[in-house]
């Protein structure tokens, strides 16, 4: 899924790190700019960026920090667009290192801003994270305010509305509406069962015919989040997918689950979205025999969360495999309501917690369920 990618840029050498600890820097050509215009965008860039920081970090510290991303958003963004660098920024941005390289005009009124940002995930765990990705900045009679890249590019773009989501794809894609009308059935299924209020507004869905299309259309020039697989894609907070599909039932469940359960854990999120639209490309049961085989020659501590991340059994992540038992098993034994209580679980422990498992017995359950031998524990 990986693939190698070489960026080229100029040495930065300018160092604007006002905030508590991010590392943002500017290249002398935005530094030495006589174009006022680029001084003032890379002011404001790096204000957006502190605050958007400071209130990530305060959140990390106290959960019951009430977070300002209305506020953020309003003062640094145009009234028309999204913060679609959201949960991408935030994800990583506290364990990396932003360098903003370049700034230069569009058009008349509106200017590219190119960063490069690289990371580590997991708090400075796991595999290392490049992005590299523009916004725009567009003149306004209050000032310069920010623009997705994307709201000047879909235009380009073929359109397709339907009751919950709006589609945007490339002349000369196969667009299905089949395929898009059982997707609503889904979603619609999917907001009764786990008391999900319909969005306010529609979920954007982006559909290239490769991943690496779909970025570029949102101003992604590269991210490791790319892949040739067909049945590849991810989710951009808070309403956005990046696909090669119309039915990406893993990634819509993701929008619909974190609008409602904005702090769900990790494993959780991604279980319940395999057990409803499996994961690169093979639904659900597929992964489980997957697992099973590899049970019959390995062996796996289940409460070990760094490797269950870590572990890919046949292509599809462990973790994920892991979380969709979970949901499966709670769904089967209990109901939809305990699963919707698991939602609330603030780190691994507790689920099994929750559903009284001790946590000695944790890796025989697994092994157990995963051999269909267990119902109700």
């Amino acid at each position: 899924m990986k693939r190698v990618f070489l960026v080229s840029i100029c040495i930065i050498i300018s160092i604007c790190c006002r905030g508590q600890e991010l590392k943002l820097t500017f290249s002398p050509t935005i530094t030495l700019s006589q174009d006022t215009s680029v001084r003032i965008i890379a002011s404001l860039w790096e204000n957006y960026l502190e605050a958007r920081y400071d209130d990530y970090l305060n959140f990390r510290r106290n959960l019951q920090y009430q977070r300002r991303g209305d506020l953020i958003q309003n003062l640094f963004w145009h009234a028309q667009t999204e913060d679609l660098l959201i949960g991408e920024i935030e994800k990583f941005m506290l364990f990396g290192e932003l360098s903003t390289f370049s700034i230069r005009k569009y058009s008349k009124t509106i200017y590219e801003i190119h960063t490069l940002l690289q990371a580590k995930a997991f708090e400075g765990e796991g595999i290392n994270t490049l992005f590299l990705y523009k916004v725009c900045a567009i003149e306004t009679d209050n000032g310069f305010k920010f623009l997705n890249y994307f709201d000047v590019t879909k235009n380009s773009l073929q359109n397709y509305t339907s009751e919950d989501i709006d589609f945007y794809y490339p002349c000369g894609f196969e667009f299905d509406i089949e395929k898009v009308k059982e997707t609503e059935k889904f979603l619609s299924q999917f907001r009764k069962d786990f008391n999900i209020e319909k969005l306010d507004k529609k979920i954007v869905c982006v559909v290239g015919n490769s991943l690496s299309e779909s970025n570029a259309f949102i101003g992604f020039d590269f991210t490791i989040a790319t892949s040739e697989n067909k049945f590849a894609g991810y989710f951009l907070e808070p309403r956005t997918i990046l696909t090669c599909r119309q039915d990406h039932i893993h990634e819509f469940v993701h929008v619909l689950i974190k609008s409602t359960y904005p702090n769900i854990y990790e494993i959780l999120n991604e279980g319940i979205a395999t057990y409803y639209g499996g994961q690169a490309g093979f639904d659900y049961d597929f992964h489980v025999k997957n697992l099973q085989k590899y049970l019959s020659e390995n062996t796996v501590d289940f409460l070990n969360t760094s490797l269950l991340w870590d572990l890919e059994v046949e292509g599809g992540r462990l973790a994920y495999t892991v979380g969709a038992l979970i949901v499966d098993y709670t769904l089967n034994s209990y109901g939809t309501p305990k699963v919707i209580e698991l939602f609330s679980c603030k780190d691994y422990e507790e689920i099994f917690l929750k559903l009284e498992i001790p946590t000695e017995d944790v890796n025989n359950f697994f092994i157990r369920l995963i051999n269909g031998k267990i119902e109700k524990y």
